[in-house]
């Protein structure tokens, strides 16, 4: 695609598949989707924008396999969002993901509003963030070196969940970083984490305590 793509109609969906890429793909429609086939590398930027409520779709194009975020890539609210996005969850095509993100997932701008990833697998080497009253909920990912989770701005809320890990930076400047699911703590990486505000909350049972 030489350009954008615009899904700006209610239950509008597209498929990617093989090679194709473009550089933006506005997703504004009441219940709009984008489906990727298996081994897709996304290297332009889904955006998650538009009042009108309703959910956004970024999933499989029903067949289960795994999408990349490649180092330029990104999956993004847009300020004025109105509605809820999920990354993972099948809708109009369904097929389980596999993410990889080298890139950026990031909820901005959007006070109330939360991109929810849920998967039973996301592998991080990228950034993931809620900046400037945004809502970021992961599930079940494994975060390397050279990954960061980042919380800024007041009102931004960041919840991990399900089985988790953390070998990159976790960083909390304003916010809260909700600390869900199941982890260890010697997978939290604590010399790498940066608190500068008393915003981080622990709501996991396994440890008992908070992080303080």
């Amino acid at each position: 695609v030489n350009g954008d793509l615009t899904l700006s109609a209610s239950f509008a969906s597209v498929k990617i598949e093989g090679t194709t890429t473009f550089a933006n793909a506005h997703l504004s429609g009441y219940y709009s989707s984008l489906g990727f086939g298996p081994g897709a590398v996304l290297t332009g930027n889904v955006l998650f924008e538009g009042a009108e409520n309703g959910r956004r779709f970024v999933e499989m194009n029903g067949t289960s396999g795994t999408l990349t975020i490649g180092a330029t890539g990104s999956i993004r609210t847009v300020a004025g969002f109105g509605g809820a996005a999920f990354v993972g969850m099948g809708y109009r095509y369904g097929g389980d993901m596999t993410l990889v993100n080298q890139g950026t997932i990031s909820s901005e701008e959007v006070s109330g509003r939360t991109i929810s990833v849920e998967l039973g697998s996301l592998t991080n080497s990228g950034t993931l963030q809620a900046t400037n009253g945004g809502g970021l909920s992961v599930y079940n990912v494994t975060s390397e070196v050279g990954g960061a989770i980042s919380v800024s701005g007041a009102g931004s809320v960041l919840s991990l969940g399900g089985s988790w890990s953390n070998s990159g930076s976790m960083s909390v400047t304003g916010g809260t970083l909700n600390l869900g699911g199941t982890f260890a703590l010697a997978n939290l990486n604590l010399p790498a984490f940066t608190r500068m505000m008393d915003v981080c909350r622990r709501v996991a049972s396994a440890l008992g305590r908070e992080i303080g």
